[in-house]
């Protein structure tokens, strides 16, 4: 059986070959995040509690929305630098390289120096709506978070360089590790003090990432990518305009991921309050590993096809959109498994702490059965860098997603409301991605189809 296996694994173009081995590797790697990030739950929830769990995760949503001023640059950079690969031009890729580099270190740079400013200014009582935490307490946690979200979106470039190079389980592996390192600290933390702290809990979570990519950055670019290490005599600013031109596509796409993902949670705590926030989450991060297992096999993808497209391989195209079309329906079947043991799932994991109405995981099933349908199409879309549609209906989906959200939390519903908006736009994700890349696959592609 092992045998078969194997043969099957090397089977095939060496594209293909290169994307099962990685896929293979990152389901040990993910596997470990998705068993830490369980882990994690019931004990910050022993740590803190139900309303404090809810300030953190509102507030580091609330912070990721910094990382969306990167302008699209990463993306930008792990297209270009696949196409420089493929076309076999080291020194480009060594300057597309350094000149990322140089962008994100001005751009979070000046970002880090504005949040230095403003964020003492700030009424994070408000903003967080609690008075559970002291005013000047939150305004550090939030400054805390703020600054390591910064270092960490710039050393987070070297994830883009292992994707361009379709290392994806060597980049997926970083964040596990921090998460075992962060859990480990944690389980100390939770033995040898009586009262949790958000604000030491916030320094141990948020810096987690910044100490393993800046471990990783240093030993990749020292031994294995020497050759393609960023240095400043490599800085080459007329190439800005040729990772910022995808980029900016990217950026507005990511907009639209702002505001309709990220502000979920801070909607909940100004409507319903931080407590709510912890039960949507939960059932949020329980759904969310389909999701991830998905993203798994998804995770090779992307560069794959921007390698195929450069080298005119439509026949791989096709053929590979298909197979994952069919994992995508296994996925959303093992879904609907995962609804119907939900209250096993969450009486064994959280245990009575917080209580999880049924209609809010039958609504994140449905909005994870869209996640995963779609995720074929937009890692094609993405790979490909065809993404003015995307773009036009960013400001649409916006829309559509605070009309709704808003609307129906206010309503009986609840956080059920925010699943719903968020169904919404997933579906209308997934009619315009199918008619677009079966188009773009076919040759048939015209006008804003092929933009």
């Amino acid at each position: 059986m092992i045998n078969k296996i194997i043969k099957h694994i090397n089977k095939g173009q060496k594209r293909s070959v290169k994307a099962k081995k990685n896929i293979l590797y990152s389901f040990g790697i993910k596997g470990v995040s998705i068993l830490t990030a369980l882990i994690y739950v019931p004990i910050l929830l022993d740590y803190l509690d139900q309303e404090r769990y809810g300030i953190w995760l509102t507030l580091a949503s609330i912070i990721q929305w910094v990382g969306y001023f990167d302008l699209g640059l990463g993306h930008g950079l792990r297209n270009r630098l696949t196409e420089s690969i493929a076309n076999g031009t080291s020194l480009l890729s060594r300057k597309l390289i350094s000149t990322t580099y140089a962008l994100f270190i001005l751009i979070f740079g000046a970002i880090l120096i504005l949040i230095s400013l403003i964020f003492p200014f700030l009424d994070w009582t408000k903003i967080l709506n609690t008075d559970v935490i002291a005013k000047q307490e939150l305004m550090i946690i939030a400054l805390v978070v703020g600054v390591n979200f910064c270092f960490r979106f710039v050393l987070n470039i070297i994830t883009k360089v292992l994707f361009a190079f379709q290392r994806p389980a060597i980049a997926n592996l970083f964040e596990p590790l921090g998460q075992v390192l962060a859990l480990i600290v944690i389980l100390i933390l939770v033995n040898v003090t009586e009262k949790g702290s958000l604000l030491i809990l916030s320094i141990i979570l948020s810096s987690k990432s910044v100490i393993v990519l800046s471990i990783a950055t240093f030993f990749l670019f020292k031994k294995k990518y020497k050759d393609y290490k960023p240095s400043l005599s490599f800085v080459d600013f007329t190439l800005v305009k040729n990772i910022l031109g995808l980029g900016v596509r990217f950026f507005y796409g990511q907009l639209g991921g702002l505001f309709v993902f990220s502000s979920a949670n801070f909607i909940i705590t100004q409507i319903l309050g931080p407590a709510e926030v912890t039960s949507y989450q939960i059932a949020y991060k329980y759904f969310s590993i389909a999701i991830m297992v998905s993203a798994i096999v998804m995770s090779p993808i992307w560069s794959a096809v921007t390698d195929a497209f450069t080298l005119n391989d439509y026949n791989w195209l096709k053929k590979t959109l298909k197979t994952l079309i069919i994992i995508s329906v296994v996925f959303a079947f093992g879904i609907i498994v995962m609804l119907l043991i939900s209250p096993f799932a969450y009486e064994l994991w959280v245990g009575d702490r917080v209580v999880i109405p049924w209609d809010l995981s039958v609504s994140l099933a449905i909005f994870s059965i869209l996640t995963v349908v779609l995720t074929p199409f937009t890692n094609f879309i993405n790979g490909l860098g065809k993404l003015k549609l995307g773009n036009l209906i960013v400001l649409p989906r916006i829309i559509l997603f605070l009309i709704i959200a808003i609307g129906l939390t206010k309503t009986s519903l609840g956080s059920v409301g925010i699943v719903i908006a968020l169904c919404f736009t997933q579906a209308l994700g997934l009619v315009l991605g199918v008619i677009q890349v079966n188009k773009l696959l076919n040759r048939k592609a015209i006008g804003i189809w092929n933009k």
